[in-house]
């Protein structure tokens, strides 16, 4: 049952860095939605103003027509690039997609804790849940596989400085993300010496060179 528990564990882990993910990404497409769609409708606006802006208008404002006239050229090919990139990259289908990705991946989440709070489930019981939530986690949106590392850094950067701020509550946030930035960089420094001191201790062994070079 012990087994069965960690794996259980290390699936909610997995869910919940999906949730992560997915937010991420929803929310990066609406922004770039968004921002396209304003410079549609403004770029829409300007061309539409100066095609049927009075010329009577002009002359009191002291502006010339070719002032007007390269405006408006301007704005119209803005108004093409801006729907054929809206057309062609369909930011606001791939927000919808990570967005009901999400919401699935958060029912799947309560349904793991489930699993993980109440020990009245059998084995057997544990595992049908989770081949029937495992069945359901593979059949969403995928994440692109450029974007994983990043993601996947982002949400343990994330998990981590919850704990940090949980632990010191009156610290300010921008500490915790510089302490938190030093702690990696050290600890990933250790490490990085540690394996390069050992695979050299190795190789001295398979060379059948002494290790103590007296």
């Amino acid at each position: 049952m012990a087994g069965i528990r960690e794996e259980a564990e290390r699936q909610h882990r997995v869910i919940d860095m999906m949730l992560t993910m997915h937010a991420v990404l929803r929310d990066r497409y609406k922004r770039r939605e968004l921002f396209i769609s304003t410079v549609l409708i403004c770029s829409s606006f300007i061309l539409v103003a100066g095609i049927f802006l009075n010329p009577d208008i002009l002359n009191k404002l002291t502006i010339s027509p070719e002032v007007v006239r390269f405006v408006v050229r301007v704005s119209s090919l803005i108004v093409f690039l801006a729907a054929l990139i809206e057309l062609k990259v369909d930011w606001r289908g791939q927000a919808e997609k990570h967005e009901a990705a999400y919401k699935a991946l958060q029912k799947l989440k309560v349904s793991s804790k489930e699993l993980l709070v109440d020990y009245t489930f059998s084995d057997e019981q544990v595992k049908d849940k989770w081949i029937l939530i495992n069945a359901t986690l593979n059949e969403q949106y995928p994440i692109p596989e450029k974007e994983f590392s990043k993601l996947k850094s982002l949400h343990l950067k994330k998990v981590s400085l919850s704990k940090m701020t949980s632990e010191h509550p009156g610290c300010p946030l921008l500490v915790l993300k510089f302490l938190l930035l030093c702690r990696s960089i050290n600890k990933a420094y250790r490490k990085t010496v540690s394996k390069r001191e050992y695979d050299n201790d190795e190789s001295l062994k398979y060379s059948g060179q002494p290790n103590d070079p007296r």
